[in-house]
């Protein structure tokens, strides 16, 4: 969104959040009591001014972020309950007043799909010619059973038909999306997302599912009805949507923050701070990931990989690690070797997407006696890293050929990845410490002795929320 608003608009845009003194069909009787099982009693507004003068709500507002604008310019943002439901001459007043305001850039109003007369439509194109209009709709799920579970009270068609009819006036149009929603799998947030944009939405916003004292869903998660995403389900679970969204579609939210006076769970996402180090950092690793590919070896590649073994042997000679130059490397590992576990496809290389050039290595096998000892080694799968080699000028390769090894993994529907380090090696025992993986035992090969060490990829997980 930031980058979105800076090409458009040439500086960065804040959300003044406002209250228009709205209800909802789904709360008056018209379509249902209660609200969407999930809302607050402030109607997802717990942010928001109120009052019934617009202007006045706009500077309040203003005074609120006051500390952290920049050169930044405004979104008016009609957010709480269903901003579009109201007589239109209603809708008008109040629009306009922000509209008209000189400090206001945008207009942006939260609604329901099923709350787009055609007269509001109208006056929403009437108001988009003066300054830009947003519309940011409450799609959450487009599971019929998880429809029915959250009390949305509208099918799917009405959302098609409001982006259709939005877009014919030019209106930019925000899809809301809740993820981790009781029932739902990857595949079924998935679709979500797959659904919103093949509507054409402008923007996206991902929001975790929060469970707030004051919503109905809380009597759920009191009944253990209910579980909420962990943190590191949460960015799993982004690292995979994420790159499903178009370039040219703006991600308007990744988190969500709660009002901590009534946020029951997940506490974890309070932490605001540490909540965006994490997608941050997931999305550099995406990033990443995009100038590497990560593919099995191709057999007159085998010299290649094994120029780059040869050059860690001599690297590890200077540097003084004793490990694979405590022997005769190409002895023990010939290219025979390399060749047969090629042809059993367990040998595999990341390139450099621009020049094809090999820049890490590395035999990922099926079996490795060197964990017999440890108790599941035949009742749980893994793979296991063998003869692991990153080209020396190519610094931080390493980090992204393990990590596309364990999604290759994870995609297998493996269990764990395993691999093991030299003992006396602190710093490499720290590295792979850091990466989540756990010691399971030792070994001893000749004249190496290791540590064992596993990182588990696809746990099951209990309660009514299944991601797997």
């Amino acid at each position: 969104m930031n980058d979105y608003c800076r090409e458009k608009f040439g500086k960065k845009l804040y959300k003044l959040s406002l209250d228009g003194g709205f209800t909802c069909p789904n709360r008056d009787g018209k379509k249902g009591t209660g609200g969407c099982i999930f809302c607050s009693a402030s109607g997802s507004g717990d942010f928001a001014e109120a009052g019934s003068d617009i202007n006045i709500q706009i500077e309040k507002a203003k005074a609120r972020v006051s500390g952290k604008i920049k050169d930044g310019g405004f979104i008016a943002y009609f957010q709480s309950f269903t901003s579009t439901y109201a007589p239109t001459e209603k809708l008008e007043a109040l629009f306009s007043e922000a509209v008209n305001h000189p400090d206001i850039d945008v207009l942006s109003v939260a609604t329901r799909p099923d709350c787009l007369s055609d007269d509001t439509v109208e006056l929403l194109g009437r108001l988009n010619t003066v300054k830009p209009v947003w519309v940011e709709l409450g799609l959450q799920t487009v599971k019929k059973e998880s429809i029915d579970y959250i009390n949305r009270c509208y099918e799917n068609e009405e959302y098609e038909s409001a982006v259709k009819r939005l877009h014919e006036k030019g209106i930019y149009v925000i899809t809301h999306i809740i993820l981790g929603l009781p029932g739902e799998n990857r595949e079924d947030m998935k679709n979500t997302l797959l659904f919103a944009i093949k509507n054409k939405t402008d923007g996206v916003k991902l929001q975790l599912l929060h469970i707030l004292k004051d919503s109905r869903l809380y009597e759920e998660y009191l009944k253990e009805n209910v579980r909420t995403l962990e943190k590191d389900e949460y960015i799993a679970l982004l690292r995979e949507l994420i790159p499903l969204i178009p370039e040219d579609t703006a991600v308007h939210r990744l988190t969500g923050d709660g009002n901590k006076k009534t946020l029951v769970s997940p506490l974890w996402s309070a932490d605001k701070k540490s909540v965006l180090n994490s997608i941050n950092k997931m999305i550099k690793e995406l990033t990443e990931n995009k100038e590497y590919i990560f593919r099995p070896i191709e057999k007159e590649e085998i010299p290649m990989m094994f120029d780059i073994i040869q050059s860690r042997v001599k690297w590890m000679d200077e540097v003084g690690i004793k490990q694979w130059n405590v022997t005769n490397y190409a002895e023990v590992y010939p290219l025979g070797y390399f060749e047969e576990h090629r042809k059993n496809g367990e040998v595999f290389v990341l390139t450099e997407k621009k020049s094809g050039e090999i820049v890490a290595a590395a035999v990922l096998k099926k079996e490795d006696d060197r964990w017999e000892s440890v108790p599941d080694y035949k009742t749980v799968s893994a793979l296991y890293l063998h003869n692991f080699a990153v080209r020396l000028d190519k610094k931080g390769t390493g980090k992204i050929f393990l990590r596309l090894a364990e999604e290759y993994a994870k995609e297998k529907g493996i269990e764990c990845f395993r691999l093991d380090s030299a003992d006396d090696n602190k710093k490499l025992e720290a590295y792979y410490t850091e990466k989540g993986y756990k010691e399971k035992g030792s070994c001893v090969d000749g004249l190496y002795t290791g540590i064992l060490r596993e990182k588990r990829l696809n746990g099951k997980q209990s309660g009514a929320l299944q991601l797997n």
